[in-house]
């Protein structure tokens, strides 16, 4: 496969006029991979689930689009991984307290509806983060991260939610 020199450029640049963050980027199959990512005004403010997409291992990539054009409170961290049977799953936070989970079959084409699977009590914070990683035969684990208290107050804390059906359902937090 091709990669280019270490500090060589590409084209299509993630650079446009929102600010783009708190994404990860996977590799779906034949040389594709998909940068998912917060897409909005400014660091602070809601936006929408953006993507680009290459088809050529990372030498050019696509403008950014938008997944989900209905969702459009997106406020924090974007998470996720590729699962069993090339199931995209992506996690992304909606508001402080809660964290959305929605999945492509089809390498980013189309999405289903956005559930929550995650939600703290109000004026805690939680993020998804990190890679979605298939561990053993049939489970899929992803990290968030929450506050134990109000106003987020005190240490965060990392905790882990599982699936092994996967992604139709996750387990309580481990």
């Amino acid at each position: 496969g091709y990669l280019p020199p270490f500090g060589a450029a590409v084209s299509g640049t993630f650079n446009d006029t929102l600010h783009n963050d708190f994404g990860f980027l996977e590799y779906l199959t034949a040389g594709r991979l998909i940068h998912l990512f917060k897409s909005a005004a400014t660091h602070a403010t809601p936006g929408t689930l953006g993507y680009r997409i290459s088809t050529d291992m990372g030498r050019t990539w696509t403008a950014r689009a938008t997944a989900l054009s209905t969702v459009t409170n997106v406020t924090y961290q974007v998470a996720g991984g590729v699962g069993f049977n090339h199931r995209l799953h992506v996690f992304f936070g909606r508001a402080t307290n809660l964290v959305a989970y929605t999945y492509s079959d089809d390498r980013g084409v189309t999405w289903a509806t956005p559930a929550p699977v995650i939600t703290v009590g109000a004026g805690r914070a939680v993020a998804p983060y990190g890679k979605c990683i298939r561990i053993g035969d049939d489970t899929l684990m992803v990290t968030y991260y929450d506050s134990p208290s109000a106003g987020g107050a005190g240490l965060f804390q990392v905790t882990a939610l599982f699936s092994t059906d996967n992604g139709a359902t996750w387990g309580s937090p481990a």
